[in-house]
């Protein structure tokens, strides 16, 4: 049985959720930093998000657990 009643795809989802929860916030703390030392460590930590988020994207990808559609582009008129 899955930990916890979870399969692998359930937690790896829900670690990537979580991951891009921490994102936003992280990024709203760089916009609203006016001490250049805190946003620039908020800075480093949104962008550590923003990698985990995308080697999760990536695992969950390569196991068809998160398919995504081409973007529809249209000609200019």
């Amino acid at each position: 049985m899955p930990l916890g009643g979870m399969s692998d795809r359930d937690m790896i989802g829900d670690l990537l959720s979580t991951i891009k929860s921490m994102s936003s916030t992280y990024h709203q703390a760089v916009l609203e930093s006016a001490n250049n030392e805190v946003r620039q460590t908020m800075a480093t930590l949104h962008d550590d998000q923003v990698n985990y988020a995308k080697t999760l994207f990536d695992a969950m990808q390569a196991r068809g657990w998160y398919k995504v559609e081409p973007a529809h582009t249209t000609p200019p008129s």
